[in-house]
């Protein structure tokens, strides 16, 4: 019991020392977490989980030039690693910038949409998505990011 309530009274004298901006802003979150069944703990450990472990992971452009090197010392032809390079220079024109624990399912589907609009074969968009199904598998090896949002990416069929 003593220990209990020494305990209590150091919560208190702790949250007695929280700068009242802090506190504010504590209460401006919890608002905004609310109304889609949020709290600050759930934020926290999300963020946590989510974010923290991949912010100092590279961004899509240079992780792709790390994978293409890594399948080039694989002892892939040099044609291969060629037509890997191309196909994934239309996804890291696309994402270049951004890293790849951000990309989602709807991003990749916006990606090959486009790709669709702008006439590009349906075989070629397949070969270009393929190639890039391949790239997050060897991210998510290396822990870049934690799934392959590809996987769930419906393919336009190709109809020779």
């Amino acid at each position: 019991m003593k220990r209990f309530v020494a305990a209590r009274e150091r919560e208190s004298v702790e949250a007695a020392q929280i700068p009242e901006k802090l506190k504010l802003e504590a209460a401006e979150y919890t608002r905004l977490l609310a109304p889609h069944g949020w709290d600050l703990r759930r934020a926290t450990d999300y963020v946590l989980q989510n974010v923290i472990p991949f912010e100092t992971k590279p961004p899509v452009a240079a992780a792709a030039d790390e994978y293409i090197a890594a399948e080039s010392q694989v002892g892939h032809a040099k044609c291969t690693v060629t037509t890997l390079r191309s196909r994934l220079r239309h996804f890291t024109t696309r994402f270049g910038n951004r890293h790849l624990h951000e990309l989602t399912v709807a991003d990749i589907e916006i990606w090959r949409d486009a790709l669709q609009d702008a006439g590009v074969p349906a075989l070629t968009i397949r070969h270009l998505l393929g190639a890039a199904s391949g790239f997050f598998h060897w991210a998510t090896s290396k822990k870049y990011c934690d799934s392959n949002p590809l996987e769930h990416v419906r393919r336009p069929k190709y109809v020779p």
